[in-house]
């Protein structure tokens, strides 16, 4: 199931703006779909506010989705579910139910040191009085 530490965003999409809670077309910046983004779900809800979601506008939104894990210590894959839902027109049916993998590469960050930049300020501070300290 869905987990806090599963993080999706967008990448660069032509024409398209992202926004907190919507995807809206950059020309004239009505909306496209909504969004729901928490705990690790993402819901695109295809609205028609003047811009007609056409079947581009719907496959370059679905081929931005970016997914990272937010986590520490991440699994080394997740199977991501993703359902395709008719909406109104289909009683609220879902249509389409998929199952994706994704192969997670762990990135080993070094950890940066607090206490080297504070050890040079309080070198720098006490270089007026003639003293020194090490931590």
């Amino acid at each position: 199931g869905a987990q806090a530490q599963d993080v999706f965003s967008f990448g660069s999409m032509t024409g398209i703006t992202v926004n907190a809670n919507s995807l809206a077309n950059s020309s004239n910046g009505q909306v496209i779909a909504n969004l729901t983004n928490a705990n690790g779900t993402l819901l695109i809800s295809f609205v028609n506010n003047g811009t007609i979601p056409t079947t581009a506008y719907v496959n370059q939104i679905l081929q931005g989705i970016k997914y990272s894990n937010a986590s520490g210590d991440p699994p080394a894959s997740v199977n991501l579910q993703y359902i395709f839902n008719g909406g109104p027109a289909y009683g609220g049916a879902d249509l389409s139910n998929y199952y994706t993998t994704v192969n997670i590469s762990q990135v080993n960050t070094a950890p940066t040191s607090w206490l080297a930049s504070r050890k040079a300020t309080c070198f720098s501070s006490l270089s007026n009085a003639h003293t020194s300290s090490e931590w």
